[in-house]
């Protein structure tokens, strides 16, 4: 069963820039000066 909620979490993890921007945006550490933002296959 989906919902709006899962639709919206969907979306914004399937976007690596906009995770990228977040992630800098609000988490500290020098670790995301070297991390991969590629997108992760299943």
């Amino acid at each position: 069963m989906s919902t709006t909620h899962d639709t919206s979490y969907k979306q914004l993890f399937s976007c690596p820039e906009m995770m990228r921007d977040l992630l800098i945006g609000y988490v500290p550490g020098k670790w995301l000066e070297s991390a991969d933002w590629k997108p992760a296959r299943p």
